[in-house]
């Protein structure tokens, strides 16, 4: 038989089993008290559920909920911020040893020369440029010359058949102001410029010309600049032959206007001249002072720039690039036929498609007025702007003319 002493170290023995296995059921069951009071870190949470009156665990309590309140409260702000994606503008002023030249576009304010309009542009133009009427008389006699009222009196409208697949483009080309006679003289850093300097360039306001165009990668070098001043940059003189000038209801001829039209862009951009660019006129010594300005914007979710772009027609994305190809969009959609300037393969609108049909929706593009319709056009990543201003002072007509006197018969009332 077992001792009394044997029988009372098992019944120990038991006690003890029993009171592990009763810790070890407590560890396993959560029990809020006991945690905050024996296992919480939380500072505060011990004096809520420790010992101690009332009165002092309530104002413990009040300062933990405040604390985490506020805890609360900034981490949202944090995340709220994050979210916003807010980013730093950096700016700086750079003095750069060589700049590279911009492309130079630019326009004679009047689309068509009147001694360049034919019979035959007449029969097929005249009414669809508001030149005349429905039966066949000029409308504002007062505004157009002796010699261009004398060809209108010689058309014969009988004779003449309207072709519906009038070339536009050629029209547009052959009747536009020629670079020979548009540029009497042209140097660079005193230099005289080369026929390729100068490309033509089709845009709302007709046959322009660009200096400094990109072609392609290959046959491109760009013209650049090391000093400052007129002598280190582009000279021009020009003859807007205004006596030319033909009124007309063109959406982009103006009438009452005389001079040129100038745009400066990158190389790689097609010119949007008729939104952009400054005016120059005539009888004045016009000098350009020209900043570059390069902005670079971090990609989404930063900005909304464009990083690469979805365009057709262009090697390079760019602003005008897009709002060119959705203005063409648009024109071949609603006419079945696109603008002389716009790209594309799509056949060119006739006299009456185009001033009946492509240059309303144009306007209705540009006002925002077609509700099914939206340019999803924005800005690219890398910009650059080239920022000018002006100054002017009175050319020497005496002086022009006898430095044109052997090549040009010009008159001082006409070079003022």
């Amino acid at each position: 038989m077992p001792t009394m002493a044997e029988i009372a170290s098992e019944i120990t023995s038991k006690m003890d089993a029993d009171i592990e296995e009763n810790a070890r059921r407590r560890q396993k069951r959560f029990y809020l008290p006991t945690w905050a009071s024996e296992v919480s870190d939380i500072h505060g949470m011990k004096h809520v559920m420790g010992r101690g009156s009332i009165f002092r665990r309530f104002v413990w309590l009040v300062i933990l909920l405040g604390s985490t309140s506020v805890f609360g409260f900034q981490t949202l702000r944090t995340i709220q911020n994050y979210l916003k994606f807010n980013h730093v503008t950096k700016l700086d002023i750079l003095f750069e040893p060589k700049l590279d030249m911009p492309a130079l576009t630019m326009c004679n304010l009047n689309k068509y020369r009147s001694s360049a309009i034919t019979l035959e542009d007449i029969v097929h133009v005249g009414f669809s440029l508001g030149i005349v009427d429905e039966n066949h008389t000029l409308l504002y006699p007062h505004l157009y010359t002796d010699e261009f009222v004398e060809k209108l009196e010689a058309v014969d409208w009988d004779t003449i058949e309207e072709d519906e697949n009038y070339n536009m483009t050629d029209f547009t080309i052959r009747t536009g102001h020629q670079l020979k006679d548009l540029i009497q003289s042209c140097q660079w850093k005193e230099e005289e410029c080369v026929e390729d300097d100068f490309v033509l360039s089709l845009t709302h306001l007709g046959a322009c010309y660009t200096f400094n165009k990109y072609i392609d990668a290959d046959g491109f070098s760009s013209h650049n600049a090391t000093i400052a001043g007129a002598a280190n940059g582009l000279q021009l003189i020009l003859d807007i032959e205004e006596i030319e000038y033909t009124p007309t209801n063109d959406l982009d001829a103006g009438a009452m206007d005389a001079g040129v039209k100038i745009m400066l862009h990158r190389p790689t951009e097609p010119p949007y001249i008729k939104e952009l660019g400054f005016a120059v006129a005539p009888g004045l010594h016009t000098f350009v002072q020209m900043r570059h300005e390069k902005i670079t914007s971090e990609p989404y979710p930063y900005t909304d720039c464009e990083e690469e772009g979805d365009i057709e027609h262009f090697d390079h994305y760019s602003l005008q690039a897009c709002r060119i190809e959705c203005e063409t969009k648009i024109i071949e959609k609603y006419c079945g036929c696109r603008l002389p300037e716009q790209p594309g393969n799509a056949k060119v609108c006739n006299p009456p498609e185009t001033h009946g049909c492509a240059h309303i929706k144009l306007v209705e593009a540009i006002e925002g007025l077609l509700p099914n319709e939206e340019c999803n056009c924005r800005s690219p990543c890398d910009v650059e702007n080239y920022h000018s201003s002006l100054s002017t002072s009175r050319l020497r007509a005496g002086f022009l003319k006898r430095l044109f006197k052997d090549s040009h018969n010009r008159t001082e009332e006409y070079i003022s």
